[in-house]
């Protein structure tokens, strides 16, 4: 099965095998992700800026009371085997550039902390190659670095709105694959992820990318 990464699926046999591959090493994979949780953190606190859990700072994890001006609220999730599917369907393309199904998002104080914390993060791990950031069958070229606040890096889909705004998202090549580190201000992840009514919303995005996919008029 050592072909799976670079298959390009077609037939829903295809998709099948992707999905018995991904099922597979679920287990192994989260292994990966909290050890890689665990070296972020660490990096993090090295550098002065102190990482807490959600089960640590349940309050900062929905959105409510303040966030310490170098404190970091740090999760890591695996992403889900239908979605990674879902994902791989939207364009045609393989496993190998899929390049968040392992994420992490950093949640900081300030817009400051921001640009500093962003830039930690390219001090950990390694640069993904240009080759492995080729997308859309080698039509898009992906950057490993990509600020929401300037919006004019390739890729950014239509469905993001333009409140979607103090977020750096950026990519690094750990030992297990390439992670997606996702890193915002508090301001902003309350809207994106602790309001459900937010235009700004996780789900909100979702809905619009799906319509865009659809082809319903916006």
């Amino acid at each position: 099965m050592s072909d799976l990464p670079d298959l390009s699926p077609v037939t829903e046999d295809d998709y099948v095998r992707v999905l018995d591959y991904l099922t597979a090493r679920k287990p192994e994979w989260e292994s990966e992700l909290h050890s890689g949780l665990a070296g972020l953190a660490g990096h993090l606190a090295t550098n002065g800026y102190p990482a807490v859990t959600p089960i640590e700072r349940p309050d900062l994890a929905i959105g409510r009371g303040d966030i310490e001006p170098t404190t970091v609220l740090v999760s890591a999730r695996l992403k889900d085997p239908e979605a990674v599917i879902a994902k791989m369907s939207r364009f045609g393309e393989p496993l190998r550039v899929m390049l968040d199904v392992w994420g992490y998002r950093l949640v900081v104080a300030t817009e400051q902390a921001l640009e500093t914390v962003a830039n930690l993060c390219t001090g950990l791990w390694s640069a993904p190659a240009p080759a492995e950031l080729l997308l859309r069958h080698g039509a898009l070229q992906f950057e490993p670095w990509r600020d929401y606040r300037r919006r004019d890096h390739a890729g950014l889909s239509a469905a993001t709105t333009d409140r979607y705004d103090q977020a750096i998202h950026l990519n690094r090549k750990a030992p297990f694959g390439i992670t997606e580190i996702q890193v915002m201000t508090f301001e902003l992840y309350r809207r994106a992820h602790c309001d459900p009514t937010s235009t700004d919303s996780h789900d909100a995005f979702v809905a619009r990318r799906e319509a865009l996919l659809r082809g319903d008029p916006q």
